[in-house]
């Protein structure tokens, strides 16, 4: 390695770890900046989380629609330390570290090493984002993944000059491997690699070489079963392989139904979040107009656009995290954009001088623009969730249930694991579920009941109110109420 190069890689790492670091710190809720991440969505994968690591099953004791990588994630990080979410901002903060490797790796295909100077302002464009929440999103895990795709796919386009099936098996296999995990996370977000396989079908079947086709479907497939060996070994080994079809794979097709209102408000919805900031669609309109893609590039990229556009639409509504997947896509819309700003620098000009201040002041701007950054400083006695813990674990041995509310980390403010196995409000409306919950209130299976913003009657036949509070969570205030059994 030359020393040239081994100075790029250097200023590499520092750019990607330390934005990302950063980054993160200030906008993720996961972070030690935060006292917790109140978070439908993370809350309740890290209390299923620290139940699989206390014996229970996922899918057979405890109930979640997540992938089952995604839940081990959480697992693991429970394992580690499960009084903290510090396991999780380290993992968001190697995984956003190596999205930015692989955008860079992008961009140079096409740019010189001086647009790595965009890339801390290209992170903070993300990570402050409305699409990025609270942190800790299965989106934002996807992200490097998806970002190594398109960077394997267009290397294979303008790179590689071997561009056959059998000078390329890794890649074909890699990218099923990496189709597989996806799949074991979120399913629904697999809509980008159909984009990838239509271009690649197209591209082959352009050739005449339908052969090649064939034999990349194949290498393909061993890929995904090869990711799928660790989840098919879990469920078969707890016996609970009819779980899994029928939480995985039933539930998901045909009960799942995302918060909507209507075509309209969801496409206006859709627009308006899509394109979160402005930069994205000059940037786009840019790219489009400038010949820094070939014919075959932008095809490649429109068909995973237009994946994940279909994803976002038909398979989840209104929920602006999901906007996330596009991040990969507009780091390519990019390349036009700075095309124009790396040439006002001269050729001889030394990032160097400008790298740290730009990585700096991302930071404190997106500090500045992120949501999320009122809730740092806050203290125990600001969170209905500590309220109601206080309360509950002056009790010897509480249970608790969320009742037809979002679990947002009153499992992990109180310590205590739960007794039942649906646990908090989920987007699948099934008998199956209100059934069992109302059982659980009828006799009185749990100790303490949370409700939120009602006062069901069941609720009120069988506990008395103990404990009201007012929390605001983002801009919406809501009414919580703790029960008790009477």
């Amino acid at each position: 390695m030359n020393k040239e190069s081994f100075r790029m890689r250097l200023w590499l790492a520092i750019t990607c770890i330390f934005s990302s670091f950063g980054l993160l710190l200030v906008c993720s809720r996961n972070s030690f900046l935060y006292l917790m991440n109140d978070w439908g969505d993370p809350a309740t994968l890290f209390t299923v989380g620290r139940s699989m690591i206390h014996g229970k099953v996922l899918y057979r004791d405890i109930y979640e629609h997540k992938g089952f990588y995604y839940c081990a994630m959480h697992a693991l990080a429970a394992a580690i330390n499960e009084k903290s979410y510090i396991v999780i901002f380290v993992m968001e903060v190697i995984a956003f570290a190596v999205f930015l490797y692989f955008v860079y790796k992008t961009w140079r295909l096409f740019l010189d090493e001086k647009c790595i100077m965009a890339l801390p302002i290209f992170g903070a464009l993300v990570i402050s984002s409305l699409s990025f929440c609270q942190g800790d999103s299965v989106e934002e895990f996807c992200m490097p993944i998806l970002m190594y795709s398109i960077y394997e796919l267009f290397k294979f386009l303008r790179v590689k000059e071997d561009k056959s099936v059998k000078g390329n098996i890794s890649l074909w296999i890699i990218q099923g491997v990496l189709t597989g995990i996806i799949f074991w996370m979120k399913y629904a977000l697999c809509a980008f690699y159909i984009g990838w396989c239509i271009f690649i079908a197209i591209y082959f079947f352009k050739k005449k070489d339908i052969k090649s086709i064939i034999e990349i479907a194949l290498l393909w497939l061993v890929g995904m079963i090869v990711a799928s060996v660790p989840a098919i070994i879990y469920f078969a080994s707890n016996n609970a392989l009819s779980d899994l079809w029928h939480v995985y794979g039933y539930n998901l097709i045909f009960a799942y139904k995302p918060n909507a209102k209507g075509n309209m408000n969801l496409l206006l919805f859709v627009f308006l979040s899509l394109f979160i900031n402005i930069l994205f669609i000059i940037a786009g309109v840019i790219t489009s107009m400038t010949d820094k893609l070939d014919a075959n590039e932008k095809l490649a990229i429109r068909l995973m656009f237009l994946g994940n556009v279909i994803y976002t639409l038909f398979f989840a509504w209104k929920e602006k995290y999901v906007l996330l997947c596009f991040m990969p896509i507009f780091a390519v819309w990019f390349i036009g954009l700075m095309y124009l700003i790396i040439n006002i620098f001269p050729e001889d000009f030394k990032f160097e001088k400008l790298l740290i201040p730009i990585m700096l002041v991302s930071v404190v701007v997106s500090g500045i623009v992120c949501i999320n950054t009122d809730k740092i400083g806050d203290k125990k006695e600001d969170y209905v969730q500590y309220e109601f813990a206080e309360i509950i674990n002056k009790e010897k041995n509480p249970s608790l249930l969320v009742y037809r509310g979002q679990e947002c980390g009153f499992y992990f403010a109180t310590g205590l694991l739960p007794t039942t196995k649906y646990i908090t409000f989920y987007n699948i409306h099934l008998p199956e579920i209100d059934d069992e919950m109302d059982r659980y209130i009828k006799d009185k299976e749990v100790e303490f009941v949370i409700t939120i913003e009602k006062e069901p009657e069941n609720v009120k036949k069988n506990y008395e109110l103990v404990a009201t509070k007012d929390y605001k969570f983002l801009s919406e205030t809501q009414k919580y109420y703790l029960w008790k059994a009477k």
